[in-house]
């Protein structure tokens, strides 16, 4: 009998509940050039470069490892 029984990862506990405020989305993915855009507008100061990216001597690029 799983009823009563949480599911979900372990970063996804405990349950808890926020407001989230109107927003709007997309209905498509966001380019890397929207994001680059974004990011050097004032992005920089609301999330990371993505994983694959690098800067090096204050170029931002794919690493191409």
């Amino acid at each position: 009998d799983l009823k009563g029984v949480e599911y979900g990862w372990d970063n996804e506990h405990p349950e808890r509940q926020v407001q989230v405020d109107k927003f709007r989305i997309e209905w498509r993915p966001v380019s890397n050039g929207e994001f680059y855009e974004f990011y050097q507008i004032g992005g920089k100061d609301l999330v990371k470069l993505p994983a694959s990216w690098v800067e090096i001597d204050g170029q931002i690029q794919v690493d191409n490892i």
